[in-house]
């Protein structure tokens, strides 16, 4: 992920956690309506099994993982972002 990129996932004011994960990488978002989303970008995520670079969403509102996304761009990450506002 570009530096741009990155810091434009730190910087959302939904990010509350973000933390190495499969030696890759977790947001975890919370929108204004509660939900919880959690984006990744690791070694078993869909979009980045063989290092495509590409992100994982899934609803974790209730404590399990529910409505995955796969294979997003980063650019497609922070559109659904916006979208959840």
């Amino acid at each position: 992920m570009s530096t741009n990129l990155e810091q434009a996932f730190l910087g959302r004011v939904e990010l509350i956690e973000n933390k190495p994960l499969f030696d890759g990488v977790q947001y975890i978002f919370k929108t204004v309506t509660g939900k919880k989303l959690s984006v990744v970008r690791h070694k078993f995520s869909h979009g980045n099994e063989i290092g495509q670079g590409l992100y994982e969403l899934a609803d974790i509102t209730n404590g399990k993982v529910d409505v995955v996304q796969g294979y997003l761009t980063p650019e497609r990450v922070i559109e659904i972002l916006k979208e959840e506002r």
